[in-house]
């Protein structure tokens, strides 16, 4: 991870051999085995498991947002619908659906 207000380089993890390895400028010091190690070690630190009330809090969040997302949908699909139609906005509305559908898959 690279901070950016001290521009300093805090951890980084070596993906190749020591000898191939350019990803870092020359004047960056490569970090020692102990710190490679521990960046591994914390990586794969588990999360302390959530309490019943963070979790319920975390559900009603995730379903308003879903239902956030669900409400603005219908009444956007109801602007379009409601607005005359002639073959310009046909066209648009043609380029936008594949869009909608790229980030809804991507969502998914």
């Amino acid at each position: 991870m690279y901070n950016v207000s001290s521009a300093t380089l805090t951890s980084y993890v070596s993906h190749g051999g020591d000898n191939m390895d350019t990803s870092l400028p020359s004047y960056v010091p490569r970090p020692s085995k102990e710190d490679e190690k521990r960046a591994k070690k914390e990586s794969k630190a588990k999360r302390p498991p959530l309490s019943k009330e963070a979790a319920v809090l975390q559900t009603v969040r995730n379903v308003l947002v879903v239902l956030a997302l669900s409400l603005h949908a219908v009444f956007e699909g109801m602007a379009v619908g409601l607005q005359q139609t002639n073959q310009v906005q046909i066209q648009q509305q043609e380029r936008l659906f594949p869009a909608v559908a790229v980030v809804a898959v991507a969502a998914a």
